[in-house]
């Protein structure tokens, strides 16, 4: 279940902030904060997963995840979905990661966490093409709206004349994707990069 403590809610909602800001670190120590304060927040166990796992813990991280796994049977059926994918990535279960992340975006489309997270899970799994296609389709949802033409154009410009061909500047897409999604969680806005919408 969710907490209904509100001392762990706010470790916890501290530790998202800290690892979508890429600070697994103090991330660790704010989610185990939650957990002392509630050992049953499933949540709180799974986004522990992906703080040891971000720090390269990955027993750790596989402790955590079915830590996660074994206590949510109390959530509903979208956070249960969450939780189990990200136990699937920590045990490096790709194809199942992949199935409940598919699960997740199908339902809830504009939800970007879920689209990257299927597009990672698609990657790891070795199906760099589905995963590209996934990243596109987060990109007609969401990116749209924040970039404009110019910073598209100029991102393009700036693939082909590193790639040569616009093959293989399409291809080099999803790490321009994760440096504007990197600046974008540190609030550098305007350092990043505007190349969603160039594949719109």
């Amino acid at each position: 279940m969710l907490t209904s403590n509100p001392e762990a809610a706010r470790f916890y909602s501290e530790g998202l902030t800290k690892l979508r800001s890429f600070d697994s670190l103090t991330a660790r120590d704010l989610l185990q904060k939650a957990i002392a304060v509630d050992p049953n927040f499933s949540l709180a166990h799974s986004a522990l997963a992906s703080a040891w796992s971000g720090l390269g813990y990955d027993a750790k991280a596989k402790e955590e995840g079915k830590k996660a796994f074994d206590l949510s049977s109390n959530l509903g059926p979208e956070e249960r979905l969450w939780v189990e994918g990200q136990d699937r990535e920590t045990d490096k279960e790709w194809d199942k990661a992949v199935e409940v992340y598919r699960a997740l975006f199908h339902s809830f489309p504009d939800n970007i966490d879920y689209g990257l997270r299927l597009a990672n899970a698609q990657n790891s799994a070795d199906k760099p093409k589905d995963a590209l296609s996934t990243v596109k389709s987060c990109a007609g949802t969401l990116w749209r709206e924040w970039l404009d033409q110019d910073a598209a154009a100029d991102c393009w410009r700036e693939l082909l004349s590193t790639y040569g061909t616009a093959s293989a500047a399409s291809d080099a897409g999803p790490s321009c994707h994760s440096l504007a999604a990197r600046q974008r969680r540190l609030g550098k806005l305007g350092e990043a990069p505007g190349c969603w919408s160039c594949w719109s």
